[in-house]
């Protein structure tokens, strides 16, 4: 991946602190928002999808305990 916005170069496969927070900045950018995002705002769409993401693993997992039990 490789984001113009802040002249870095990701590797695939490496994971750094931050990693999450600069493809959010990344995203919000590409989808018009200002280059510097506020670091609220960033920090509040992590963590919704943080959030949306463990409520669907969760019922997911709920779902399969259901329907292998019948």
């Amino acid at each position: 991946m490789r984001c113009m916005l802040y002249g870095m170069y990701l590797q695939r496969g490496v994971y750094y602190v931050g990693y999450r927070v600069f493809v959010v900045r990344c995203m919000l950018y590409g989808f018009g928002d200002d280059e510097q995002p506020y670091a609220e705002t960033v920090d509040l769409l992590e963590d919704l999808v943080i959030e949306y993401i463990s409520e669907t693993v969760s019922k997911t997992y709920i779902f399969t305990l259901f329907i292998v039990r019948r």
